[in-house]
C-alpha cells in the first residue's frame, strides 16, 4: 500500500448510494451521517468539483490539493508521495538598500504576496501584513 490510506469524503446525497459506491472501495470512509465533518473538510482544501484528491503527510501537512494529477500522471506511484519539486525563487531579493542573497533566508518560510499598487484591496491587506511581520 506503499504507506498511505485513502479516506473516501462522500459527497452521495443518500446513504444507500454512499454504501452501494463505497462498497466497491477498498478504503476507508468519514462516516457518511458526518456531514458536518465533511463540509469542514471541503471548506479547507477548497473543493470546487469532485472528484478531488487532497495529499497529506502522515502529520497532517498538505502535500498538494491536486493528488488527481499527479496519480493520473505517475498511476505506478513511481514519484510517491508526489511532493512538488523544489523550485528556486532566483540568487538574489531586493530590499530597500540592497540586494540580498537569496541563501541568507534559506532557512526561513517563504511567503510570496503577490500583489499590486492599482488594487484596492491590496492596499487594505499590505498594513495588515506589515503589522503581522
Amino acid at each position: 500500500s506503499k504507506g498511505l490510506e485513502v479516506v473516501f469524503v462522500s459527497s452521495d446525497r443518500g446513504e444507500d448510494s454512499f454504501r452501494g459506491y463505497f462498497g466497491k472501495m477498498p478504503w476507508l470512509a468519514l462516516p457518511f451521517n458526518d456531514r458536518g465533518r465533511t463540509e469542514q473538510l471541503s471548506q479547507k482544501f477548497q473543493v470546487k468539483g469532485i472528484p478531488t484528491l487532497v495529499l497529506l503527510k502522515s502529520s497532517g501537512g498538505l502535500i498538494t490539493l491536486d493528488g488527481r494529477s499527479a496519480v493520473c500522471e505517475d498511476p505506478a506511484g513511481a514519484n510517491f508521495p508526489w511532493t512538488p519539486a523544489p523550485f528556486s525563487l532566483g540568487k538574489f531579493f531586493q530590499s530597500k538598500a540592497e540586494d540580498v542573497p537569496a541563501d541568507s533566508v534559506a532557512d526561513k518560510v517563504k511567503l510570496l504576496y503577490f500583489s499590486a499598487h492599482w488594487c484596492p484591496s491590496c492596499r487594505a491587506f499590505t498594513p495588515q501584513l506589515a503589522a503581522a511581520y
